[in-house]
């Protein structure tokens, strides 16, 4: 009998476990996974139409359906949500596709990362539709940013304005918490608290590049 319970106990363990993992967040990791110049990010619904034009008479290119644990594209092919999402937090019921154009309240996302795929969406919804300002506003100021794992040290500087020749008022390695204030340009204003530390330090750094690479991004899980 004590074995049996042993292992009911396991199979309830991987179960929980399989959960776990099929539950798990999706966030930006490098700069280079993230598509340069990106127009913003629209939420989607758990199925939706993906359009080879903004227009509805237009060819269908995909039906999706997807689960936190698979996407499934037209052919029944299923693909990792990795592959679709730039943001995917189940716990918290966000799933966000990178979105590079817009014509007329349709949105081009990039739904297929592996193979540089995309297509049209039209959303129910207008306000599915977030500009990146918008976006890292306010998450950013609801939750936090981190930086992209291959962000360059040097981009570690408080600045005393959003400029590169402003003067550099002090830099920072590990943080706790990057707290945005506010957006400007390719700058943003923040208060850092780093690891060892509770003295919030304030400041300009970068967020952006000259040439749209995304060096942070807000904390969503």
């Amino acid at each position: 009998m004590k074995r049996i319970r042993i292992v009911a106990l396991l199979f309830l363990l991987v179960a929980v476990l399989a959960c776990d993992i099929a539950a798990a967040s999706i966030m930006p990791t490098y700069t280079s996974t993230v598509p340069k110049n990106v127009y913003g990010f629209l939420q989607v619904e758990k199925s939706f139409n993906i359009y080879e034009k903004p227009d509805v008479n237009s060819a269908l290119t995909e039906s999706i359906k997807w689960t936190p644990a698979e996407v499934e594209l037209n052919n029944k092919t299923k693909i990792d949500p990795a592959e679709t999402f730039a943001v995917l937090v189940p716990v918290s019921n966000y799933a966000f596709c990178y979105v590079l154009d817009e014509d007329n309240g349709w949105y081009q996302i990039l739904y297929d990362k592996e193979h540089n795929k995309t297509g049209w969406v039209k959303p129910k919804k207008k306000e599915d539709f977030w500009t990146l300002k918008d976006f890292y506003t306010y998450f950013g100021k609801e939750n936090s940013l981190y930086y992209l794992r291959d962000a360059g040290k040097k981009l570690r500087t408080l600045k005393s304005a959003p400029a590169d020749d402003a003067q550099s008022l002090q830099g920072f390695n590990i943080t706790r918490n990057i707290k945005l204030i506010l957006i400007k340009g390719n700058w943003a204003l923040v208060s850092i608290v780093e690891l060892e530390s509770s003295v919030p330090k304030t400041g300009y750094i970068k967020w952006r590049g000259n040439d749209g690479s995304l060096y942070l991004f807000p904390k969503m899980d």
